[in-house]
């Protein structure tokens, strides 16, 4: 049973020349090929409706077809062009199947390797695939049958695609040999809309660059009380004052102690005086030293 989109291809024929009310996608397009290989040698309607629609309606392809799938339509039209009488379209719609396929062959349970297709099939692939530099327009890409080419065919057809240099779909044509090619009309390709850029994405990586210019780095002295420095001067004067007087009474101690008669009880109470005065100053003097040590690390 075939699908319901060769049945509606009966109800309605294809147009003579293709309005393009709304875009053919590729699946709609490999749809159409597929019903008409299901008809071929089983339903005439059938391959006739569907392969009329299919040439008809290429002009509104919105993408560039691939070369497997423009394979498969030449096989079709070139079935078409030999139901319809026209031996030397058929040859050349089979050779450009041969070209892009060159390992297909009809399934015998198709056409059998005597029936005429097969015969002309193979008259098709042993012919030369001679070809002509071609020169395609500026501002547009050149795809033949799915595939960018500097030469353009001339022994067989070809599905001749232009897009737009950022990919967007101007025109398609079905060429037989001899077919001039189109001109794009220049307003049409100005026309064409260009594709968004994709939204840029925040990053997720680290940025451990260094920086380009160079860091200053300022040492400031930590900020000094206002009543530090005038109470360390304070201590290391009274502190000296106190040591020079203590060891000034230590002397006078010692002299007293080496030069007068004493009993041994006043002399060892002499000697306890002058080493508590000694000490004393020495222990003044360590603290007047630290109190002037710290007037200098002050100082600003």
């Amino acid at each position: 049973m075939f699908s319901s989109v060769a049945m509606l291809l009966l109800l309605h024929a294809a147009p003579a020349g293709a309005e393009c009310e709304q875009p053919l996608t590729l699946f709609e397009l490999e749809t159409v090929v597929s019903d008409a290989e299901q008809a071929m040698g089983r339903s005439a309607e059938l391959f006739e409706a569907a392969s009329t629609y299919g040439k008809n309606m290429l002009p509104c392809l919105d993408d560039v077809v691939a070369p497997h799938l423009a394979a498969r339509l030449h096989r079709v039209l070139g079935l078409r062009a030999f139901v319809a009488g026209d031996q030397d379209q058929a040859r050349s719609a089979f050779a450009a199947s041969h070209r892009i396929e060159p390992s297909f062959a009809f399934p015998d349970t198709v056409f059998s390797a005597s029936h005429p297709i097969s015969r002309l099939y193979a008259e098709a692939a042993a012919l030369p695939a001679e070809t002509e530099p071609a020169q395609w327009q500026q501002g547009t890409v050149a795809w033949l049958d799915g595939a960018r080419l500097e030469q353009r065919p001339i022994t067989s057809a070809t599905l001749l695609q232009q897009t737009t240099e950022w990919g967007a779909m101007l025109s398609t044509h079905y060429l037989w040999p001899g077919d001039i090619v189109q001109t794009v009309p220049a307003q049409l390709i100005a026309a064409m809309p260009r594709p968004e850029p994709p939204p840029a994405e925040p990053s997720s990586v680290l940025d451990l660059a260094l920086p380009t210019e160079p860091l200053e780095l300022s040492i400031h002295a930590p900020v000094q009380p206002a009543w530090l420095r005038p109470s360390l001067v304070a201590v290391a004067g009274a502190t000296t004052l106190a040591a020079g007087i203590s060891y000034l009474a230590a002397g006078v101690t010692a002299s007293d102690y080496r030069n007068n008669d004493h009993s041994l009880d006043e002399l060892d109470r002499l000697k306890a005086r002058n080493n508590t005065l000694v000490y004393t100053a020495g222990g003044l003097g360590v603290v007047a030293v630290g109190a002037g040590v710290g007037v200098a690390f002050t100082w600003q």
